[in-house]
Protein backbone atom coordinates (compact mmCIF):
# COMPACT_ATOMS: atom_id res chain seq x y z
CA UNK A 1 0.00 0.00 0.00
CA UNK A 2 0.65 3.55 -0.55
CA UNK A 3 0.74 3.85 3.31
CA UNK A 4 4.35 1.34 3.35
CA UNK A 5 6.37 3.57 1.17
CA UNK A 6 8.45 6.89 2.31
CA UNK A 7 5.74 8.63 0.09
CA UNK A 8 2.91 7.59 2.83
CA UNK A 9 5.64 7.89 5.72
CA UNK A 10 5.44 11.25 4.78
CA UNK A 11 2.06 11.85 4.33
CA UNK A 12 0.76 10.04 7.52
CA UNK A 13 3.42 8.57 10.03
CA UNK A 14 5.30 12.07 9.99
CA UNK A 15 2.19 14.29 11.28
CA UNK A 16 2.22 11.77 14.44
CA UNK A 17 6.03 11.74 14.63
CA UNK A 18 6.72 15.25 14.19
CA UNK A 19 4.58 16.29 17.57
CA UNK A 20 7.90 15.74 19.29
CA UNK A 21 10.65 14.86 16.64
CA UNK A 22 11.72 17.19 14.36
CA UNK A 23 10.26 16.84 10.39
CA UNK A 24 14.37 16.20 9.40
CA UNK A 25 15.30 13.21 10.81
CA UNK A 26 19.02 14.49 11.43
CA UNK A 27 17.88 17.29 13.56
CA UNK A 28 16.66 17.31 17.91
CA UNK A 29 12.61 18.02 18.59
CA UNK A 30 11.05 19.83 20.47
CA UNK A 31 10.85 16.54 22.94
CA UNK A 32 12.20 13.83 21.23
CA UNK A 33 16.05 13.22 19.53
CA UNK A 34 16.71 13.08 16.32
CA UNK A 35 16.23 10.27 14.42
CA UNK A 36 18.53 10.20 11.42
CA UNK A 37 20.27 6.25 10.95
CA UNK A 38 17.87 4.64 13.60
CA UNK A 39 18.35 0.76 13.44
CA UNK A 40 15.06 -1.26 12.46
CA UNK A 41 15.45 -2.84 16.35
CA UNK A 42 15.12 0.22 17.99
CA UNK A 43 12.07 1.42 15.78
CA UNK A 44 10.30 -1.78 15.88
CA UNK A 45 10.89 -1.22 20.56
CA UNK A 46 10.05 2.37 20.24
CA UNK A 47 6.78 2.37 17.83
CA UNK A 48 5.49 -1.00 19.05
CA UNK A 49 6.26 -0.85 22.83
CA UNK A 50 7.58 2.85 23.59
CA UNK A 51 10.62 1.27 24.77
CA UNK A 52 14.47 0.65 23.73
CA UNK A 53 15.73 -2.66 22.94
CA UNK A 54 17.58 -4.58 24.97
CA UNK A 55 21.12 -3.18 25.06
CA UNK A 56 20.25 0.19 23.62
CA UNK A 57 21.24 3.06 24.90
CA UNK A 58 18.54 5.95 25.09
CA UNK A 59 19.82 9.61 23.66
CA UNK A 60 17.20 10.90 26.28
CA UNK A 61 16.88 10.09 29.79
CA UNK A 62 12.83 10.61 29.44
CA UNK A 63 10.21 8.14 28.59
CA UNK A 64 7.96 10.09 26.92
CA UNK A 65 7.08 7.37 23.60
CA UNK A 66 3.88 6.11 24.11
CA UNK A 67 3.65 3.06 21.71
CA UNK A 68 1.52 3.73 18.21
CA UNK A 69 1.37 0.29 17.19
CA UNK A 70 -1.25 1.41 14.28
CA UNK A 71 2.09 2.04 12.48
CA UNK A 72 3.28 -1.58 12.61
CA UNK A 73 2.96 -1.74 9.08
CA UNK A 74 4.60 1.58 8.27
CA UNK A 75 7.70 0.47 10.29
CA UNK A 76 10.02 -1.14 7.53
CA UNK A 77 9.25 2.79 5.06
CA UNK A 78 9.86 4.77 8.33
CA UNK A 79 13.52 2.84 8.63
CA UNK A 80 13.93 3.32 5.06
CA UNK A 81 12.72 7.31 5.23
CA UNK A 82 15.16 8.12 8.33
CA UNK A 83 18.16 6.41 6.52
CA UNK A 84 17.89 7.69 3.14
Amino acid sequence: TRYGTVTGVQTCALPICIACHNADPSQTGPVGPDLKGSSMDLLRSKVLEGTSPPGYSPKRPTQLMVPLPHLKEQIPAIHAFLNQ
